[in-house]
């Protein structure tokens, strides 16, 4: 047998990851498991600015840093995923959250993009595991909603509008396949 060229490697891979699935997961930042003060579960009732029936709101007169919401995440196959935040900041308002997977954190937002509701990212990806994954949305500033959070494993990928909603964040129970 012939050892492989280094173009066989990369014909390899590129086929190995051009066939590789995008996984798909978006839940609702409201079907928190527990929300603690300053966050506070808004359910207003359908809307067409937000997906659901409300979104988390961290006011603007609440403490900076206080409180948090925790989520579950029910991951069918392992891997590096980018994580994002459908959020919306005040005019006066902060412009990013904490969030916290399996205690690797990330920060999300710090764009100039106010008063319109827009996914924020981090370029930085997070490794979640098989099965149940923690989530926590941390109070980094105040002024702002979030509406859903979505996590693909396709570094290319970048989400419009809402999202079908294929998790329930409070469970981790899986709704529908992307």
């Amino acid at each position: 047998m012939k050892p492989l060229t280094g173009a066989a490697i990369a014909a390899a891979l590129f086929v190995s990851t051009a066939h590789a699935k995008t996984i798909k997961i978006c839940f609702e930042a409201e079907s928190a498991a527990t929300i603690k003060p300053a966050l506070a579960k808004m359910t207003p009732g359908q809307n067409p600015a937000y997906s659901g029936s409300g979104f988390i709101d961290i006011p603007i007169a609440a403490p900076r840093g206080v409180g948090l919401a925790t989520y579950k995440i029910n991951v069918a196959i392992p891997g590096n995923y980018y994580v994002f935040a459908r959020t919306v900041y005040a005019p006066a308002g902060g412009n990013s959250i904490l969030v916290l997977i399996n205690g690797t954190a990330r920060m999300l937002g710090e764009d100039g993009t106010y008063a319109k509701w827009h996914w924020t990212s981090n370029p930085t990806p997070v490794h979640l595991k098989k099965g149940m994954n923690a989530f926590v949305l941390k109070n980094r500033e105040t002024g702002l909603r979030i509406d859903q959070f979505f996590l693909t494993n396709d570094g290319a990928y970048e989400p419009t509008l809402t999202r079908p909603i294929t998790h329930d964040g409070g469970t981790g129970k899986l709704i529908s396949s992307p």
